[in-house]
């Protein structure tokens, strides 16, 4: 054997060697308990991802099934659940100057496609598209809101920047939301629910701030617009709510003695009513408020 061949032969086995280690490192990832390391830290809040099987296969993807997410946040433990989550390199933008990822996921009665491109020579951007996603199977949603919620909703986003700093990003998109209702917290004056037909906003982010813009709100118990903005952190939990809705009572409410009576403590008779969101992302209060 020359020493060429020599120089080749052990040069091809180094390569196959180190092949074959980075492939048996891939396939031993945990993979569920790195997306919940990921989240805590994103979300500055323990969350734990376990998922009954978690499958490796080439060119790089990973497959969970059955995944359940719980995340402690200050109101109380969210307990949510993921049908299944296949994620994997976007090869085809794999020389676009970032780190490609796409995933799928089927949770909530509903379906969720995104890429992520993580900034390494070029801008990163984050593409987010949702559809069927049940409000009321999402635990996390009704902790942060301390509020039952229903309906089906849909959105869309699109996100130029880093999305490890929201405090950067710019984009835009869309939700909408129908078919639902929001538990009021008046039990006592008649309405456990608010019930509405549709709900839809248009989403603005500029140098980190998220616009809700013309939102829209229809139903029997109230209809009305509301606006605001989000600012968001790094720390996503920290981003600070002001979110302000003005809301007109329907004939739902007009039908109830209590409720009528507690509307006319909040405005005059044919006035809409304001409501505020307000506090950060992790710890939301929503207040009613006089003009």
């Amino acid at each position: 054997m020359t020493l060429l061949t020599k120089i080749f032969f052990w040069t091809g086995l180094g390569i196959y060697g180190l092949l074959l280690f980075l492939l048996l490192t891939l396939h031993r990832l945990p993979a569920d308990r790195m997306l919940g390391k990921a989240l805590t830290v994103w979300t500055e809040t323990q969350t734990l991802v376990s998922a009954e099987t978690v499958t490796f296969s080439l060119p790089i993807s990973y497959a969970l099934e059955r995944i359940s997410c719980e995340a402690h946040w200050p109101q109380g433990v969210s307990k949510d659940h993921i049908d299944s989550l296949i994620f994997s390199p976007e090869w085809s933008r794999i020389f676009s100057g970032s780190l490609p990822l796409k995933s799928e996921a089927n949770f909530a009665g509903g379906r969720v496609e995104s890429r992520v491109g993580v900034p390494f020579l070029s801008r990163g951007y984050f593409d987010a598209r949702g559809s069927g996603i049940r409000l009321e199977y999402l635990s996390f949603v009704q902790v942060l809101l301390d509020r039952r919620l229903s309906g089906q909703c849909e959105g869309e986003l699109r996100l130029l920047g880093d999305v490890r700093f929201p405090s950067g990003l710019n984009g835009r998109g869309f939700l909408r939301a129908a078919d639902g209702s929001v538990e009021s917290k008046l039990p006592l004056a008649g309405l456990r629910t608010i019930p509405f037909r549709s709900a839809s906003a248009l989403v603005i982010i500029q140098k980190g701030v998220l616009f809700l813009n013309d939102g829209e709100i229809s139903g029997p118990a109230v209809s009305g617009t509301f606006s605001g903005e989000v600012k968001l952190d790094d720390r996503m939990s920290r981003s600070l709510l002001n979110i302000t809705a003005h809301l007109t009572p329907g004939p739902m409410v007009h039908e109830n003695d209590l409720a009528r009576q507690l509307v006319a403590s909040l405005a005059a008779e044919g006035e809409p009513i304001t409501v505020r969101l307000e506090g950060t992302l992790g710890s939301p209060s929503i207040r009613w408020e006089k003009d």
